[in-house]
């Protein structure tokens, strides 16, 4: 087995790009490292998992004696290059996993997942070094590969087939590996693929192989030109947007959350959680993402997994599924996993699902609006499920609740569960004048009503006159910025600026906004500023007209991704590194979301943007929110 050296340990989180077909992903190191995917869906186990154990699986790419990495995407595509150099030469990888043609035109037979990767020697001979150490089920079984001739090397597990094929030379040594010498203008391909209860599919390389690549780079391309988008930050945008669609479950239409687990918030911390799952709590930040850039088809798709996935617990909505509307989901921690860079624990699954969160039904509701603009009435069985949502709340929403940030230590009354609640109200109410939607209307008048003189007679800090993020309390908590969106209160009342002040003074540092004070909740201190958070103060100040603030706080946080425009859920606060599992679904559908209110709002200077209490509501930051 070849020595790892410090540049092929585990690596910065900074250091990490994607690569997906839409079904799985997988992170490839700036080294040429894949060091984590799951197989064969996103919440499978992981076959390659050095990202979150230091003696994990990976398949590495790798030049001898390394002076120097750089990569990028591909233009408009999810194809990666890596540039790896070394004083005898460099290398050019390309990486990517093909997009499985539709199975109403496919014209040919194709593995179940492929992980295609091509080496080119750009200059010079450098000594090129390839290690292919898989090992299922989060490292816990190794992978015996066994040769088969010009079929390469297979390793059955279970019911599962995995297949390499290269035509750079290789050696079983407990793991494949190999190196070798290779002169400018050589070319290398290696494809991985995974098959499970069916018979094997075997690829080509060759031009074969390349035209899977080009295809692939083509789909991508294809699908990016969809985008309506013609403002000055289009890179960001489109490469959030491929982000997003590389996590979207193409057998569903669910967003994952993230392709990752057990990164930590915090350097060495405990709060570590899986988010490959999907939050229903997403989906108006999402749909308005998808709607704003004109991507109304993947936004119809999420919605229909909305309501299916709520259709399954219906009348009350589970806090996450997975992307099958699946909603038990069980959390255990791998003991035996290192964690990433000592990070414990590090879980699988997720708890959530047994907590309660009332603000779900409001993001739901507004995911609903959203739709409703842009296609119309939805069909009689969503309706019906619709309904059942305010029955679900008039019943709940007097009890305390986990909140937004799924504070495990005890429930309490969250200010941002009562608007969203509240909300739900008013929002039966409006689509009841709008297209009739059956709903006892004074009973309804009432709830919303009794919600409101709640919120104001217990979640207002009279002293400092600014909103507080527990009834009773003086705490605040970033998700205060999204009332205004709501169509609750006015983006300039006082009151919203006051708690901006306040949120200043309690909760900022190094000028990003933290989710809530440190310490809150039995949290843990000294967590990195969610990056969400951040892009909500950018709505916030947009929505007020602050666009001098609000452009400055953008261009900040698009200082904070990675050299090819990934997201973390979080950043240092001091040092701006990346923090959480990765990519963040959240992060980027803000970025969006910021970027396309900002753009439009900016534009209509000295006009009406944002409307009255009740007429700036925008579902979600995007669409109405100008």
């Amino acid at each position: 087995m070849t020595r790892r050296t410090d540049l092929q340990a585990q690596a910065d989180l900074s250091d990490y790009a994607m690569i997906g077909d839409c079904r799985a992903a997988a992170m490839v190191s700036r080294f040429g490292s894949i060091d984590w995917l799951c197989l064969p869906d996103f919440a499978s186990d992981a076959v390659f998992s050095r990202l979150i154990d230091e003696n994990g699986g990976f398949f590495s790419i790798f030049v001898r004696g390394l002076t120097h990495a750089t990569r990028q995407y591909r233009p408009d595509t999810a194809v990666l290059e890596t540039t790896l150099t070394s004083n005898d030469g460099a290398i050019r990888i390309t990486d990517a996993m093909p997009v499985l043609p539709d199975a109403r035109h496919a014209t040919q037979l194709a593995p179940l997942r492929e992980a295609l990767r091509r080496i080119e020697v750009i200059d010079g001979a450098p000594e090129i070094e390839v290690t292919l150490d898989l090992r299922a089920d989060y490292g816990r079984r190794r992978a015996r590969f066994r040769p088969r001739g010009k079929l390469g090397w297979a390793w059955n597990d279970g019911d599962a087939l995995f297949n390499l094929i290269s035509d750079f030379p290789l050696e079983d040594g407990g793991v494949l590996h190999g190196r070798q010498r290779a002169d400018k203008g050589q070319v290398f391909t290696l494809s991985l693929t995974y098959e499970r209860a069916g018979p094997g599919v075997l690829l080509p390389l060759g031009a074969e192989a390349e035209a899977r690549l080009t295809a692939t780079e083509g789909w991508w391309k294809r699908w990016a030109g969809q985008i309506q988008y013609s403002g000055q930050r289009r890179e960001p945008v489109i490469r959030s947007a491929i982000t997003l669609r590389m996590m979207t479950a193409t057998q569903s239409g669910a967003l994952l959350a993230a392709v990752t687990t057990s990164l930590p918030e915090k350097p060495q911390g405990w709060m570590n959680w899986d988010y490959r799952y999907c939050w229903p709590r997403d989906a108006s930040l999402t749909l308005s993402a998808f709607m704003d850039i004109g991507l109304h088809k993947e936004a119809d798709a999420f919605f229909d997994w909305l309501m299916l996935a709520a259709n399954t617990t219906r009348p009350r909505l589970k806090i996450m599924y997975d992307a099958f509307g699946r909603h038990r989901i069980y959390e255990r921690k791998l003991k035996s996993l290192s964690g990433y860079r000592g990070a414990q624990p590090v879980r699988v699954g997720n708890a959530l699902t047994g907590q309660v969160q009332h603000d779900v039904y409001g993001e739901v509701m507004m995911a609903v609006e959203i739709w409703v603009r842009q296609f119309g009435r939805p069909e009689a069985a969503a309706l019906d499920l619709i309904r059942g949502f305010g029955e679900a709340v008039k019943q709940t929403w007097r009890e305390p609740d986990n909140g937004i940030w799924e504070i495990r230590d005890q429930r309490r009354h969250y200010t941002y569960s009562k608007v969203m609640a509240w909300y739900v109200f008013d929002s039966l109410i409006r689509l009841h004048a709008q297209m009739g939607l059956d709903i006892p209307v004074e009973d309804y008048t009432h709830e919303r009503d009794a919600l409101r003189d709640a919120i104001e007679t217990q979640g207002v800090d009279k002293a400092r006159g600014c909103y507080v993020g527990v009834f009773g309390e003086t705490t605040l908590d970033a998700s205060l910025l999204l009332l205004p969106r709501t169509g609750y209160v006015a983006y300039d009342d006082p009151k919203m600026a006051a708690t901006w002040e306040a949120m200043q003074a309690d909760m900022a540092e190094n000028g990003l906004i933290l989710r809530y004070p440190p310490g809150f909740g039995g949290s843990q201190k000294g967590e990195g500023a969610f990056v969400i958070c951040n892009f909500w103060a950018v709505d916030y100040l947009t929505g007020a007209k602050r666009f001098g603030e609000a452009g400055q706080r953008l261009e900040r946080l698009l200082s904070f991704a990675n050299d090819v425009g990934l997201y973390n859920e979080g950043v240092d606060a001091a040092t701006g590194a990346p923090l959480g599992n990765m990519p963040q679904a959240f992060s980027h559908a803000g970025l969006i979301n910021s970027i396309m209110m900002l753009e439009k709002g900016a534009g209509q200077r000295g006009g009406q943007n944002g409307g009255q209490n009740g007429d700036q509501r925008d579902g979600a930051s995007g669409s109405e929110a100008a």
